[in-house]
């Protein structure tokens, strides 16, 4: 019953006060309510807060890295390449996919942990989007770069798979259809929030040609490694699209891409070699049990903005960087706080819903199992944002999944995925990257679309898998 009330009061102040962070200090109440009356504050609910306050910093430093790097390179002209872009594009859509399914993916696959939609917004809203069409198709669009993504983090941390198994075969067969699907979900979300008719016969082959593209780069990726399938299909499918489906970029010449791309190659070069000399280093603060990683890609956005600076410096090129920290700084502080209050309410609830939903699935009909494991991924992380917490938060409910281990591992981790795109921390972290106030509960209408679409797809795709097995 606490838990069902705290939930209530999250959602009331999402979706009917309209404030995120109302709705989860009313449910870190009724948690703390409970605790002081009842059984007593323990170690679990010290745990809770210092680990919030843990992943709350890294969030938060992300959260800053990202926005000051995206502003010190437009107070830099340094993001006049977009005008190439938006000039020769074909169409809207063409936009959309290369930004969000391919460029997005790849940033997936290198940082993820929210990197993709903070760096995509600005670039969106530069490129003429409206800011909730930015929003939205952002979450949305590098959703299936998350199987893969942060360098494989949700597979290989969140349930413990390190090479190719037979959980990532069915994982590749069930997504299937969600790939071909997301960049006609991206077309679909820019016409509904935009109010535009798309004609849907003429870019039929762009879209169907950007799916196929995608998964089977997808799949040849995942043959042969887990931590790099999302980072080999955002570059190299990105070209490919772009060269296919719009003549103009063939003209470009190898010149205009290391002008346009060079501080984002600089920043990749970084993210890489920071993750390979300290992403094993950590340490707990004290009286929590979440372990902080000395890899911080927000620190590494600031790295970078450093670097560049220096290379302008030394090549005599004007510059300037305060701006962009300090208008950087200030946006972060508000949303820092809703994230340290979301990340409160799910440490504090987490392990007491494992265990309801533990019980609940052991009561139910075998066949029910895979897609309520998968559901309930969605669940954890809309919670906690992001798969592989979600992933570690939920996998000891696979001992509950008597009939088919392998499968539910596969849908459990892609209702992590497709969660992602409801995540409370997500949204609130890509609409602190638009400068026009945009309500939590606006995001959600169109991105749970998306949730809803994937979710169709996978369960189509495991209703097929378990007939045919």
């Amino acid at each position: 019953m606490i838990l069902l009330l705290s939930l209530a009061c999250l959602l009331a102040g999402t979706f009917i006060l309209k404030n995120i962070r109302i709705g989860a200090v009313a449910g870190i109440l009724v948690q703390v309510l409970y605790v002081v009356l009842g059984p007593g504050w323990g170690s679990t609910q010290t745990n809770a807060v210092v680990n919030g306050v843990a992943i709350t910093l890294e969030l938060s430093l992300l959260l800053f890295g990202a926005v000051a790097f995206y502003r010190f390179l437009l107070n830099n002209q340094r993001l006049a390449f977009l005008d190439e872009f938006v000039v020769t594009s074909p169409d809207r859509p063409y936009l959309l996919i290369t930004y969000c399914f391919f460029l997005g993916t790849f940033f997936e696959g290198i940082a993820g942990f929210g990197v993709p939609p903070i760096l995509l917004i600005p670039l969106l809203a530069k490129s003429g989007f409206k800011p909730l069409t930015s929003i939205a198709v952002a979450l949305s669009g590098s959703l299936n770069g998350v199987i893969f993504g942060a360098l494989g983090a949700p597979l290989i941390f969140g349930l413990g798979i390190t090479e190719l198994n037979e959980t990532i075969n069915i994982v590749m067969v069930i997504n299937a259809l969600s790939c071909l699907a997301m960049p006609f979900i991206l077309t679909y979300l820019y016409s509904k929030i935009e109010g535009v008719a798309v004609s849907w016969s003429t870019t039929l082959p762009m879209h169907l040609g950007a799916g196929i593209i995608y998964y089977v780069l997808f799949f040849i990726g995942s043959r042969f490694t887990v931590e790099y399938p999302s980072v080999i299909t955002g570059a190299v499918g990105m070209i490919l699209f772009m060269t296919i489906y719009n003549p103009a970029v063939r003209t470009w010449g190898l010149k205009f891409w290391i002008t346009s791309f060079w501080p984002y190659c600089l920043l990749i070069a970084f993210l890489l070699m920071s993750k390979l000399i300290l992403g094993t280093i950590s340490f707990t603060m004290p009286g929590g049990t979440k372990s902080l990683s000395a890899y911080q890609p927000g620190l590494v956005f600031l790295i970078t903005i450093a670097v560049i600076s220096l290379i302008f410096k030394i090549s005599h090129q004007q510059f300037q960087a305060k701006e962009a920290i300090e208008k950087s700084a200030q946006r972060t502080v508000q949303s820092t706080l809703t994230i340290l209050a979301l990340i409160i309410f799910s440490q504090l609830v987490r392990w007491e819903m494992v265990d309801y939903i533990g019980v609940f699935i052991a009561h139910q009909p075998e066949y029910l199992e895979p897609y309520l494991i998968m559901s309930f991924g969605v669940l954890g992380a809309f919670l906690t944002g992001s798969a592989t917490m979600s992933n570690l938060l939920l996998n000891g409910l696979l001992t509950s999944a008597t009939t088919n281990v392998t499968l539910a591992t596969a849908v459990l981790h892609s209702g992590s995925v497709a969660g992602n795109a409801i995540a409370l921390q997500n949204i609130v972290m890509a609409r602190s990257a638009v400068d026009e106030p945009i309500h939590d509960r606006e995001v959600f209408r169109y991105t749970s679309r998306t949730l809803l679409i994937c979710l169709l797809c996978v369960s189509i795709s495991a209703a097929v898998w378990l007939l045919l097995n």
